[in-house]
């Protein structure tokens, strides 16, 4: 399999995608399964586009066969260009449960990367199969729009509103189970940097309250993949409406991860409905400290096991 510029396919080789998504019920722009006349017109006016430079379209094909398609529009305001919008994602039925839709995703990513654009925004049928992929992605949830497009089955259907930050060099964040291995390893990390620093690991009380529902552990990635630091995000069970921050933790600081991470656990917060975010950090740890000030955050009296703590500092932040 191999991933090819949309512009030089012909566009009949892409007919069958279209149509046989659409026929599979992804409305994508369509009501009804478009006529080959129509998806073949359909087709050359995206690949007009591209040859323009308004968008960038990515072709999975292998040998002769067509299997997916993804298209990133480039052809912004002057005062949005530094974002690009992700659309018409499909993913041929014959080729589903391959990843495929991933490898897709991850060449738009790329591409905008190349392009200085640092904000990825996209809609998707909510509650979808297509929401879920985003979400691993690393995509947040912004809203909803009800009623927002026709289905192929006639009813009008609401969309979800995502988005995605991405780094300079196109670092982003994803959500992961707090016992997977790679956020195992940066959990052990930050302890030995802890333990090291300050004579204790700071696992104590993460450990004690643990990931009730609603939290959310987070990595930072490079563009390969490779894991750069960690965060998590949990309730705070005596607060209503409070989040706290926990195990945050970049490998090598100053290169704008650790600020990365804490934008996608506060939208991640606003989300369940927090608004307040709380932590507490050691005294002595003053890059913390100074991380923290630079995001917004001021001192707050003390809670729950950092009461009477001489050597611990807590801090909130308002999230509107």
């Amino acid at each position: 399999m191999k991933l090819v510029p949309l512009q030089d396919l012909n566009p009949d080789a892409l007919v069958p995608l279209l149509r046989d998504t659409v026929q599979l019920g992804a409305s994508i722009g369509w009501t009804a399964t478009p006529s080959e006349d129509a998806a073949r017109a359909f087709w050359q006016r995206c690949q007009d586009s591209c040859r323009r430079g308004e968008r960038q379209g990515f072709v999975a094909v292998e040998g002769e066969q067509v299997l997916g398609s993804a298209q990133l529009v480039l052809d912004t305001p002057d005062n949005g260009a530094h974002r690009a919008e992700v659309c018409k994602v499909m993913v041929a039925p014959a080729a589903r449960q391959r990843g495929l839709g991933a490898q897709l995703m991850q060449a738009a990513e790329a591409a905008a990367v190349q392009q200085g654009r640092r904000l990825l925004v996209l809609d998707t049928v909510r509650a979808s199969p297509a929401e879920r992929l985003y979400r691993r992605l690393g995509y947040q949830v912004c809203g909803h729009i009800p009623a927002y497009a026709m289905s192929t089955a006639g009813a009008l259907e609401p969309t979800q509103v995502m988005f995605k930050r991405l780094g300079a060099q196109g670092e982003w964040v994803q959500p992961v189970a707090t016992d997977h291995p790679e956020a195992l390893a940066l959990q052990d990390a930050l302890s030995a940097l802890l333990m090291q620093r300050f004579g204790s690991d700071g696992r104590a009380n993460f450990q004690a309250s643990g990931m009730p529902a609603g939290a959310v552990f987070a990595l930072a990635r490079a563009a390969d993949g490779q894991p750069l630091g960690c965060g998590a995000l949990r309730p705070l069970a005596e607060f209503a409406g409070v989040g706290e921050l926990k195990r945050m933790h970049a490998q090598a600081p100053r290169h704008g991860v650790g600020r990365l991470l804490l934008n996608y656990l506060e939208q991640e917060a606003w989300q369940q409905g927090w608004r307040e975010l709380r932590l507490s950090t050691r005294r002595a740890n003053h890059e913390a400290l100074a991380f923290y000030a630079g995001a917004g955050f001021s001192e707050c009296p003390p809670y729950g096991p950092y009461v009477g703590r001489a050597d611990s500092i807590c801090l909130h932040k308002r999230l509107g």
